[in-house]
């Protein structure tokens, strides 16, 4: 007999987060519901243990958790392909973001967002806010990362320059994706998933301002770890990504974001001495906007540093 498609999929990756994966999982496990779901769980090939973790989760319930582990980490950024192998593993007519190392704190998180999704045609996406749990941060812990104090509607457009949502309290439509290959070279993944949805669906994406779940902030994640420089390339490689999958022209908001982006790394590479990659941001700013580039700002700059006590080599 055919296995009946469940009504959510909850998709879980993760790579070494043996001190995490068990509260992700839990919370899962804890959700009111009564409609069917199934727990898809991607490992990277973890090597601390946290895939013995899984591996005893599922023997507890072989009905409800199906694993996705994998032999080999992936090429390009980590954790895309075991993001987009454990996509396709999900059979749900929604499916549920989580990374291993966040959690669900709303135990009625899937039941409110399947009663929007199934009332509310027109939305391709449901997400809400999170609070921050820094446990080496005392000024962010406890904080929620959004300060909206209403819901909102946002549309595919405001996607085009920043990400507006937050991967853990994402629940979405389980529409067929395909994704291009630069995809495996951005590292804000979810951002560009959720570009796709709106693009492809026409739909629109919910942003409730409810708290449903816990962001962990790790010193050593993908984020905290990237240099300033490298944070501004990821953001415009991001934009620009995004600009090439839609084949719209830049608007005046976008160009806007990337000359900022531009002009941010330009700084830090000034600052460190590495004349020749500031310049090369430089050029490339001027290439990807054109007649949009920020000349007197950048020329401020260097006035500046020109007639200051810092010199420029």
């Amino acid at each position: 007999m055919d296995r009946m498609r469940p009504k959510v999929s909850c998709h879980i990756i993760t790579y070494n987060q043996k001190d995490y994966i068990s509260k992700c999982i839990d919370s899962v496990l804890m959700q009111e519901r009564d409609f069917s779901i199934e727990i898809v769980i991607g490992d990277d090939n973890s090597s601390d243990g946290t895939r013995e973790i899984l591996l005893h989760y599922q023997k507890q319930y072989p009905d409800l958790i199906r694993l996705n582990l994998r032999e080999r980490r992936g090429g390009g950024i980590p954790g895309k392909e075991n993001f987009l192998t454990t996509l396709t593993m999900c059979t749900g007519e929604y499916i549920a973001l989580c990374d291993g190392d966040d959690y669900w704190s709303d135990p009625a998180k899937l039941r409110k967002q399947v009663a929007f999704l199934d009332t509310n045609p027109d939305y391709v996406l449901h997400s809400g806010n999170a609070i921050y749990l820094a446990e080496n941060n005392p000024e962010a812990d406890g904080r929620k990362l959004h300060d909206e104090s209403s819901d909102q509607t946002v549309y595919f457009e405001d996607f085009l320059s920043k990400n507006n949502l937050i991967t853990c309290t994402v629940m979405f439509r389980n529409i067929p994706l395909q994704y291009p290959e630069i995809f495996m070279n951005l590292t804000f993944g979810d951002w560009f998933t959720y570009v796709m949805l709106l693009k492809e669906s026409g739909l629109r994406a919910y942003k409730s301002a409810q708290v449903l779940s816990t962001y962990r902030l790790l010193q050593n994640s993908v984020m905290t770890s990237l240099s300033q420089a490298n944070y501004f390339k990821k953001h415009i490689l991001q934009i620009k990504a995004i600009h090439q999958y839609t084949g719209r022209p830049l608007a005046p908001k976008e160009k806007e974001k990337l000359n900022d982006y531009y002009y941010s790394c330009f700084k830090v590479l000034m600052e460190e001495k590495k004349i020749s990659t500031a310049i090369l941001s430089l050029a490339d700013n001027i290439k990807t906007v054109r007649f949009s580039f920020p000349y007197r700002q950048y020329a401020g700059y260097l006035k500046l540093r020109l007639f200051s006590k810092s010199p420029l080599t």
